[in-house]
């Protein structure tokens, strides 16, 4: 009897319900080839797994049953559906448990994340998401930054990662998932803050990201401060503010209504 799968994660994608366990064999498709970097013919731990097919719109099938040890050679063995603007993949066999396969299984995950390739120095928005948690741990610690900041194994410059900073967020702006490329930034010379204590809205902190990107970009080399309604905010804590910023994205999907700002000096 057809089915779907999974409460409907997988629209297009029928299922023959099947008895049997134990190890069994798959075939790899041309796309399964090509997208999980898998050819051939594999070995992977089975129980009682589904054998699938194509019902409605498109789906890919990575892998078919090799034979008719759990009577249904030639169905989809593991599939990708689409949901929503979403992937899905569903897996008969089991590639997490002996006789494991962990590099397929990575490579399910990946192509169900829709993780594109990024760029030699390149960094992805989240990568940068997350490695402001620590720049703002260390600044709230040491009221100062780092010497270096490190990004995905490479260690980079604080004027180089407020302009990955300023580039993430205006990709959040635009909702762009672009991989952002490392440009080189001359660090500025340091001087006190002159901004109060209060809040900076969304608005304002948009257009704080605007002009730095443009100067940076046209001067190769970050200014040592930036004008708010607030005072002169330094080099040092726009950094922290775009870290606050970019932190509360990561956790909320969404960019705050407003940044509340205390000087450090």
């Amino acid at each position: 009897m057809a089915s779907t799968l999974l409460g409907g994660v997988a629209p297009n994608v029928r299922c023959k319900a099947v008895s049997r366990t134990g190890n069994i064999r798959i075939t790899m498709t041309s796309s399964g080839s090509k997208l999980l970097a898998t050819s051939g013919t594999i070995t992977l731990a089975y129980y009682n797994g589904p054998a699938m097919y194509q019902y409605g719109g498109s789906i890919i099938t990575f892998a078919t049953y090799t034979d008719k040890t759990n009577g249904y050679q030639r169905y989809g063995a593991m599939v990708g559906d689409t949901y929503g603007k979403g992937r899905s993949v569903l897996a008969g066999p089991h590639a997490e448990l002996s006789p494991q396969n962990p590099f397929l299984l990575a490579k399910m995950i990946i192509w169900a994340a829709n993780i594109r390739s990024v760029p030699a120095n390149s960094f992805t928005m989240t990568q940068i998401n997350y490695v402001s948690k620590s720049v703002k741990t260390y600044f709230e610690t040491n009221h100062e930054l780092p010497n270096y900041i490190t990004v995905s194994n490479k260690q980079i410059t604080t004027s180089q990662f407020l302009l990955l900073q300023i580039s993430d967020l205006l990709n959040i702006q635009r909702g762009s998932t672009t991989p952002i490329s490392l440009k080189s930034v001359t660090n500025p010379i340091k001087v006190v803050n002159t901004y109060k204590t209060g809040n900076i809205t969304e608005r304002e902190y948009l257009s704080i990201a605007t002009r730095l990107n443009s100067y940076i970009n046209t001067y190769k080399k970050a200014p040592s401060y930036s004008t708010s309604s607030l005072g002169n905010i330094k080099f040092e804590s726009v950094i922290y503010m775009f870290s606050r910023i970019l932190i509360y994205y990561a956790t909320y999907n969404r960019l705050p209504n407003l940044i509340s700002m205390t000087n450090y000096t």
